[in-house]
């Protein structure tokens, strides 16, 4: 017998409060301590692997005597996804024994936040200003995803533009702004995001649209032809049998081989694969490189990832993948997304395309120069 038994229990305070329902919520720190027995000098080997499968937690010890206690210690917090998480040991002796807990977190599922993305223009010449025309773009309606249940814009609006990547911009106009005096420019969104996740067992293919043909093209920052990128891309494919393990794989092989590093300036996949460091721009943009290399359309997104770490909305890039007739969400940077396909609420969307070539403008184009105050703070939950 390796374990006699295994407990659980919640650190509040300092304090060590024993749980037998083993239901947990997100936020707080999980107690794991298993009993065992006949396990001198083995290597005790312990995960926990999340409700998609993924380990998110491991670590190792060696036994020093026959008997005794393995406590680990493992706190949530509340972008961890809902479901049964497995709590696997494993012995150098060859003897695996799981169990699992469940962790309730409702907003995983669905969420609901605030975004207020403006800009304070000031005329600061001696004289009027005339004709300013603003250009920003709002972020998309995506059904079941991220809904826009509430939208206002500040500003003079004047209409809306649909680009090509199906992003939607609106133009104001200031016909006359006197010296010293200011107009706030933007928009207030409230939005509803669910989660919106394949499961493990749910197939993916490959759809080659004529409107999806251009996403497998090499381009500025995101150089499909480079050849080191091609030659990662082949390593890949060799050890994956399916779609999913190609799209895992190339997310393991960056993180395995890029450091992860905040960019003043976003650089893209060349930099990425050449420099081997980058922030999740670099990230995303060489996993939609790998993921043209294979034949999957693949495109960029930016707009706000939630940190949990720090507790605020910051700006984040991401990545699509057009399969199974859909654009679907993938996460290249944030280790605690591996392996998920598909779309968590801990993410905005604000822009899509390649905004790094200027085949997409930035968020914001203004027509003069002039001073901006202010610029608004993050998505707000």
């Amino acid at each position: 017998m390796l374990i006699q038994s295994i407990q659980y229990g919640v650190l509040k305070n300092n304090r060590l409060y024993k749980k037998r329902n083993k239901v947990f919520k997100a936020g707080e720190t999980i107690v794991i301590e298993a009993v065992v027995r006949d396990v001198l000098n083995q290597e005790i080997k312990t995960e926990i692997i999340n409700p998609f499968n993924i380990p998110i937690f491991s670590t190792k010890t060696v036994a020093k005597s026959n008997s005794g206690r393995v406590m680990i210690r493992f706190h949530t917090t509340d972008v961890f996804f809902s479901g049964e998480y497995k709590v696997v040991f494993s012995f150098s002796r060859g003897i695996v024994k799981s169990d699992s807990f469940i962790l309730e977190n409702p907003t995983a599922i669905t969420k609901q936040v605030t975004l207020e993305n403006f800009f304070i223009i000031k005329n600061n010449s001696w004289s009027p200003v005339f004709d300013i025309r603003t250009d920003f773009i709002l972020p998309k309606h995506i059904q079941g995803s991220q809904e826009i249940k509430q939208i206002r814009i500040y500003g003079n609006y004047q209409k809306r533009i649909t680009d090509f990547e199906d992003n939607t911009w609106v133009r104001t106009r200031v016909g006359k702004l006197e010296y010293k005096e200011n107009v706030k420019v933007g928009y207030y969104a409230v939005l509803k995001l669910k989660q919106n996740v394949l499961s493990d067992s749910e197939s993916l293919k490959i759809a080659h649209a004529d409107t999806e043909k251009m996403y497998l093209k090499s381009e500025p920052h995101i150089e499909t032809d480079h050849p080191e990128i091609r030659k990662i891309c082949e390593k890949i494919d060799k050890v994956s049998k399916t779609i999913r393990e190609f799209i895992i794989n190339s997310e393991k092989w960056i993180h395995a081989n890029v450091k992860y590093r905040e960019l003043s300036d976003e650089q893209g996949a060349k930099f990425a694969i050449e420099r081997r460091y980058g922030d999740c721009t670099e990230f995303s943009a060489l996993f939609v490189a790998l993921c043209r290399c294979k034949g999957i359309p693949a495109r960029l997104v930016g707009g706000y990832g939630y940190s949990a770490t720090k507790k605020i909305w910051e700006p984040h890039a991401w990545a699509e993948c057009y399969l199974n007739e859909q654009w679907i969400t993938i996460e290249p940077t944030w280790r605690t997304h591996f392996g998920i396909i598909g779309y968590t609420p801990d993410r905005i969307a604000t822009i899509y395309g390649n905004w790094m070539s200027n085949r997409v403008t930035k968020d914001f184009t203004i027509t003069y120069k002039i001073c901006l105050l202010y610029t608004s703070p993050s998505p707000r939950d």
